[in-house]
């Protein structure tokens, strides 16, 4: 089946899961075509495996954070047309039996959406769109706590201690570097237009992608 294969990346708190949502909303109502995220905050390391930096805290903000190998295999089972079945990331919050598997499946276009989800040159090579989503710092840490005291049960805090030691310094080292190669840089501070007209632009290229007639 053929594919259209899109990357998304860019820092923490920069709005690549909601982005990867409205494109998704976008081409199913617009193009009749399903999706699929493959959403790479499955593929994190549980807490003591992550690396630990000189205060003895996880760094979940690495590359050797993630298993980059298994999202590899992953990445090639799914492009090749088959399902796949992965734990799904729990932010190490209490699990509850049966509710925490994630099916990825081979639907005609595939988001992969995570701060390293096209880190891997070969990766990155395979995508037909790479966009890199980016906003100011304060903007990211507000966005961050907000998600993070609601959704993953840590403090304002912890999340301000993350930014310093170990998100500017991994952004800068690891994720802008991807920026210069991408497609298309979306720079999602608070104007929702911006969001809204770049989700159309991804829409026309996997239009002409499949050949889509008006």
């Amino acid at each position: 089946m053929k594919k259209f294969l899109i990357g998304i990346t860019g820092g923490t708190g920069s709005g690549k899961s909601y982005f990867s949502e409205l494109i998704q909303r976008k081409i199913h109502n617009q193009l009749a075509l399903e999706s699929t995220i493959f959403d790479q905050d499955n593929y994190f390391f549980d807490e003591p495996k992550q690396p630990r930096d000189k205060n003895g805290h996880a760094n979940f903000d690495t590359p050797q954070s993630l298993d980059l190998a298994k999202y590899r295999l992953d990445f090639e089972k799914i492009v090749r047309g088959e399902k796949v079945i992965q734990r799904r990331y729990n932010y190490n919050k209490p699990i509850e039996d049966g509710k925490y598997e994630v099916v990825f499946k081979p639907n005609p276009v595939i988001i992969f959406e995570g701060i390293f989800s096209i880190y891997q040159e070969d990766i990155f090579e395979r995508q037909d769109l790479t966009v890199f989503m980016d906003a100011e710092f304060e903007t990211k840490i507000r966005r961050r706590i907000i998600r993070d005291r609601e959704q993953r049960g840590y403090d304002e805090e912890d999340v301000r201690y993350k930014f310093s030691q170990h998100i500017k310094s991994s952004y800068h080292e690891h994720i802008l570097p991807i920026r210069e190669k991408c497609n298309m840089v979306i720079e999602n501070n608070t104007d929702a237009n911006t969001l809204a007209s770049n989700a159309e632009k991804v829409v026309e290229d996997v239009k002409r992608h499949f050949k889509i007639k008006n």
